[in-house]
């Protein structure tokens, strides 16, 4: 490489030089504008329909369809196959070379349109108009008839307990929503800002959801932040689920989407899409355990702090991360587990499903009884929840500094956040998983880790020491050193 930056790099002027949707227009790809942002086809897999999502989120793309993700480093390193410098030197130098996807005819940057702001008032009530359409007598009726023979989710009792329509379907017309709203009020504009319409090759304005069952996302207060739709067409090139782009009422960074709110005391079972969050909590209803379970979903295998935060501060008795049995799901479970036991300090568990199972298709298999995979208080079976020990030295290590001493830290907290049951099983794990890391020669991690535990259960006398043996004397020289560490996040 010739030229490559040297020094820090500040990403964030790197990003304001070099806004994401011009550099994804001068690759080559073709832009329209779509909610706060752009939307085009995605340049990493075959895609014949727009999936990516450029700008919805500030200086982010997204693709929906095969999950590719990042700011405009990310995209130029896997657009090129650069590496981080590499593709930080070709952006101080110009924009992606075209010539990375030989058949793309470089076109002018995309620019704005200019459109009237709607306000987060305005936004929740158009949001409600379209979900009234959605929600009709047939469209209703279709969407549950379909979750029942297709999903093999019943949601008759929940909707009976609850009082309210929990899905929606937005029928086959191409502009069927589009025509309505226009007749009730709302401006092509509006549509257009919220997502909820997008432009057509020829201009004409046709529905973002078409063809899709639809559920609601609420804000805190209850009203309808967004739509997120999941296809039920019988097509590969169709993505399965549909996000709404940033708008003035949704930020997908920040929103769960759960059928019901928090109940105090409930377990929260985080999972991977919004139809398995509907399958637990019917299974929930239909056999008495409404108040038991609480699911929900960043709907997809990301989550941000900010979506850690809101489930570890909801009131709920324990976090349990159940997504999909299959390479995505498994990094979205470690995604979350870092998220929640070392970003928050706070304990969870994980159930591993069989594979290529999700919780929707074990619940169709189980019914009811298979809500055993998600109760904490399981203690025999298969699956159940299960301590994530390894997977949160595996968190711990890949921030870590001091690979040793970083990693404590982050395990004290949550160690010290369980029963001593559950703390040896956390304890094992996590010491397995730095021996076969190699950071626990001759047993030196085990030992500190120990010793690390005894300081931190003494300052938390109702706590008892997670260890299979009686902890030795912490010798007085290390006392200040584990004070400082590990102790001090108590």
């Amino acid at each position: 490489m010739t030229g490559a930056s040297a020094g820090p790099v500040d990403i964030a002027a790197l990003r304001a030089a070099h806004p994401i949707h011009e550099v994804v227009a001068a690759a080559g790809i073709e832009l329209t504008p779509r909610g706060l942002g752009f939307v085009g086809c995605c340049p990493f897999h075959d895609d014949a329909t727009p999936s990516l999502s450029v700008g919805g989120v500030p200086d982010r793309f997204h693709c929906f369809g095969c999950g590719a993700s990042g700011d405009v480093i990310d995209f130029v390193r896997r657009l090129e196959g650069l590496g981080f410098l590499e593709a930080v030197d070709r952006l101080d130098h110009h924009t992606p070379s075209p010539a990375a996807r030989p058949s793309a005819v470089p076109r002018a940057p995309a620019v704005p349109r200019q459109r009237p702001l709607v306000s987060t008032h305005r936004g929740h009530q158009i949001n409600t108009m379209a979900w009234q359409y959605c929600t009709n007598t047939v469209r209703h009726a279709f969407a549950v008839s379909y979750l029942s023979h297709h999903r093999g989710i019943d949601v008759r009792d929940l909707e009976a307990q609850l009082g309210a329509a929990l899905v929606g379907h937005t029928g086959n017309d191409w502009s069927g929503m589009t025509r309505h709203l226009l007749g009730q009020g709302v401006g092509a504009d509006e549509l257009l800002a919220m997502d909820l319409s997008r432009r057509s090759n020829s201009g004409r304005l046709m529905d973002t959801f078409h063809a899709r069952l639809v559920v609601p996302v609420h804000s805190p207060e209850g009203q309808i932040a967004a739509l997120v739709g999941r296809t039920t067409v019988d097509d590969p090139r169709t993505p399965k689920y549909r996000n709404p782009t940033r708008t003035a009422t949704f930020d997908k960074s920040t929103a769960l989407y759960s059928p019901t709110r928090p109940t105090m005391g409930a377990v929260a079972v985080v999972v991977e899409g919004p139809l398995d969050a509907l399958a637990i909590t019917a299974a929930a209803a239909t056999s008495g355990r409404l108040d038991q379970f609480w699911a929900c979903t960043a709907n997809g295998v990301s989550v941000s702090p900010a979506q850690a935060h809101l489930v570890t501060t909801s009131g709920l008795a324990k976090v349990v991360i159940a997504l999909d049995a299959d390479a995505a799901g498994a990094e979205g479970a470690q995604r979350w587990v870092d998220a929640v036991c070392r970003g928050q300090r706070y304990p969870a568990m994980l159930t591993h499903l069989p594979s290529n199972l999700d919780p929707a298709d074990w619940l169709a298999l189980h019914g009811p009884d298979g809500l055993s995979a998600f109760d904490p208080g399981v203690e025999v079976g298969d699956p159940r929840p299960v301590q994530p020990g390894r997977e949160l030295v595996r968190a711990a290590l890949a921030a870590a500094h001091d690979q040793v001493r970083d990693t404590i830290r982050d395990l004290i907290p949550v160690l010290m956040g369980v029963d001593g049951a559950a703390a040896r099983v956390l304890f094992a794990q996590a010491d397995d998983e730095m021996t076969r890391q190699g950071w626990n020669p001759k047993g030196t991690f085990t030992d500190t880790l120990r010793q690390a535990v005894a300081v931190a259960a003494a300052q938390r006398r109702d706590v008892a020491a997670p260890v299979s043996r009686p902890v030795e004397p912490v010798p007085a020289s290390r006392r200040v050193e584990l004070a400082a560490g590990p102790a001090a996040y108590r």
